[in-house]
Formats: C-alpha cells, structure tokens, sequence
C-alpha cells in the first residue's frame, strides 16, 4: 500500500520516490514528548526512464529521533529545523557508501479522513545534498505521507499499522 510520495527536485529531473512504510510517533521519555518517524521507499523502478539518475539510488529511507516537542498531539506540530538540528536528528539513507544528509527541514502534521479513516499526514520540505552528482549545490525535496491514528499508550501517539 502506498504511504505517500518523496519528490526530489534535482535541477536534471524530479525524483519519485513512493512510500512504502510511514511511521511517526511522539514518544515520551525522560519527561518530555520526542518525535520518532521512518519513511522508506520501495525500490520499485518501473516508473523510472533508462538514464534516470534514481537508477543508482533506487531507494531512500529518512529517519527523524528524539526531537523535542511541545506536547504528544503530534497535529499541533510545526517544527523548522536548522543544518545543525538537521545533522543531529535526521538521517538520510540512501543504501549506498556515498555521503547523504538533509541541510534544512520543516516538518508539519495534520489529520485528514481518507476512506472514513482518521489519519495522520506529515508533511516535510527542506534541503538535501546533491548525492546523485557529489557536487556543492543542495537540492530541495518534498515529502508526504500517510500514517494510521493509534490508540495512545505507553507515550506513544501516532504510527503506522
């Protein structure tokens, strides 16, 4: 099941990623609420044209951990994250030796209904390198997703089923 798009804006061609597994969460831990969230791609390529730069780097995870937040409805949430808060609490994964890290991040949620399911969307833009070519320039990326509203318990608030 699709869990949402990542779209890459490399200025050669917009990179799709589709979204396999969503999953955010506000945890609570050592007396204050943190975000935890995973969005991994599949390595599906049959969208993909023959000289597409995605051939190297066919799938993309981003791990978010331990940022602060103000409380655990995660809906109330708007965080705008700087390069170094960006380098300490997300990680970019691209399943390849080469370096990969998001420079800039704002991440937003909302509720939506979809089949007469509450969910939760997150949406995040920002800033990537440009490990596709190894060159200087960061690229812009967007990504939204769709996770299904647990129940909360133990501090969790939200994730994917």
């Amino acid at each position: 099941m699709n869990k949402g798009l990542l779209k890459i804006y490399h200025p050669e061609e917009t990179l799709r990623y589709t979204l396999q597994n969503a999953f955010a969460k506000a945890a609570y831990a050592q007396g204050q609420y943190l975000l935890d969230a995973e969005f991994c791609s599949d390595d599906s390529l049959d969208h993909v044209d023959d000289d597409s730069l995605q051939y190297k780097f066919p799938q993309i995870e981003l791990l978010i951990k331990d940022i602060e937040l103000s409380g655990e409805d995660l809906t109330l949430q708007t965080l705008e994250l700087s390069t170094e808060d960006c380098y300490s609490f997300i990680e970019l994964d691209i399943f390849d030796d080469e370096d990969s890290f998001v420079t800039e991040c704002k991440i937003s949620f909302t509720k939506e209904n979809k089949d007469s399911q509450e969910i939760l969307v997150c949406k995040m833009e920002g800033m990537m390198n440009d490990f596709y070519r190894l060159t200087e320039n960061e690229i812009p990326f967007k990504l939204k997703s769709y996770c299904n509203i647990a129940e909360v318990q133990d501090g969790d608030a939200y994730e994917d089923s």
